[in-house]
């Protein structure tokens, strides 16, 4: 069974789901007897990164990854602190449809920042923002709604997701602390 398989039948379980505020549902079930899946929740969660841990939230299905936000830093950039949205389908079409990037998370605003596309090679790609070293303990520490667009060129739509922190700040600090300088924020 896929993780995002166990994830829809309510099977995983992944540390500060309670802290955050993260209500346990089983959508894949709920979509069988109502015909229909519940709305996402604003809880952030934490999981393994290949070099540490991640933060993460699936804003339009709890159980898919599609538009899922990760807030994570890699101990090969220490001190960085990075945010992406993963897209589903074919990394060139990917590639060829984003044509920027926006952050908005008061008092931290990017409205077009420097962007990467990764390609996961498990049919996402990840648009990719780093939050600027000086910005860090503000996003952590007193950021609340955050808004991260994928802009993408015409005819495609851009991707917005649209999310909070405050309730979620233990499991990002969880996350950031263990490269942002090597200390605890």
């Amino acid at each position: 069974m896929e993780r995002f398989d166990a994830d829809c039948y309510g099977l995983t379980r992944y540390p500060f789901e309670g802290e955050s505020g993260f209500e346990r549902s089983e959508p894949c079930v709920i979509e069988a007897i109502a015909g229909g899946r519940p709305g996402a929740q604003a809880a952030w969660r934490v999981d393994f990164k290949a070099d540490g841990y991640r933060a993460f939230l699936r804003p339009a299905d709890d159980s898919k990854r599609e538009m899922e936000l990760s807030l994570f830093c890699s101990e090969a950039r220490p001190g960085a602190l990075f945010l992406s949205m993963d897209i589903t389908g074919p990394h060139q079409m990917i590639r060829e449809a984003v044509i920027g990037a926006s952050l908005s998370a008061e008092p931290v605003v990017y409205q077009s920042p420097a962007y990467e596309l990764v390609e996961t090679g498990e049919g996402y790609s990840q648009v990719l923002v780093e939050i600027l070293r000086k910005d860090v303990a503000a996003f952590l520490q007193k950021a609340n709604k955050l808004v991260f667009t994928a802009r993408l060129k015409k005819p495609y739509v851009d991707m917005v997701a649209t999310t909070y922190l405050a309730k979620s700040r233990k499991a990002l600090l969880f996350a950031a602390n263990n490269c942002i300088n090597g200390s605890k924020s």
